[in-house]
């Protein structure tokens, strides 16, 4: 990633039938660095702001069903 330059992170499909019947999960991205979580909003859009040439950027997706499970993938 570029320092200074937006952008739009993809989107990710998720699904829940932990009732029985197919309910919409809750769905977050996180972008982690330097040990500052920040949550992307609904336009999925993050600028970097890096001290260092290959410091390390870390996303998050995480989905959350009805029952407050979550399961995360990090990137």
């Amino acid at each position: 990633m570029v320092n200074g330059v937006t952008y739009t992170l993809p989107d990710f499909e998720a699904s829940d039938y932990s009732t029985g019947s197919y309910q919409e999960p809750t769905k977050s991205i996180k972008v982690i660095y330097n040990g500052v979580e920040s949550v992307l909003g609904a336009d999925r859009k993050f600028t970097p702001n890096v001290a260092n040439h290959q410091d390390e950027i870390q996303v998050v997706y995480s989905a959350t069903n009805a029952n407050g499970i979550s399961t995360s993938y990090t990137y």
